[in-house]
């Protein structure tokens, strides 16, 4: 008898989730924790405490309609501390072609939530490996 109420508990038990983050067009995400998340996804569940998202600079540029090139940076590991939240990643996209792959080579971005910013972190490549392993 108890299995079959077990069911509607689960619906009065509180979420895990924090908040969520939002990206802007040209940003993907491919893992959040360690855990892979669809890269088609602009909105991001987020638990509570330490997140690491990963993220990708990614914008296709049509020289023609047969040319085109498609810019990607490399991995982004974004590091803060998330609360019962909205986040927004928040970026001005260059317009230009050779702008933006100067932008794909270091992207900038801001986060914030209630349109204040929160603090943050973001490796690139080996200095995610080597900030744990500095610790």
């Amino acid at each position: 008898m108890k299995a079959r109420y077990w069911p509607m508990m689960a619906l009065f038990c509180p979420l895990a989730m924090a908040g969520e983050l939002h990206l802007p067009e040209g940003f993907y995400a491919t893992a959040v924790n360690g855990q892979a998340v669809s890269p088609h996804q602009n909105r991001l569940n987020l638990g509570s405490g330490r997140q690491v998202v990963t993220l990708r600079y990614a914008n296709p540029y049509l020289f023609h309609k047969e040319f085109h090139e498609v810019l990607v940076s490399a991995p982004l590991y974004l590091v803060f501390d998330a609360s019962n939240q909205h986040y927004r990643i928040s970026a001005t996209l260059p317009t230009e072609l050779e702008a933006a792959r100067r932008f794909a080579r270091n992207p900038e971005f801001s986060l914030t939530s209630q349109q204040q910013p929160i603090p943050y972190q973001t490796y690139r490549y080996n200095q995610a490996v080597n900030a744990l392993l500095s610790r």
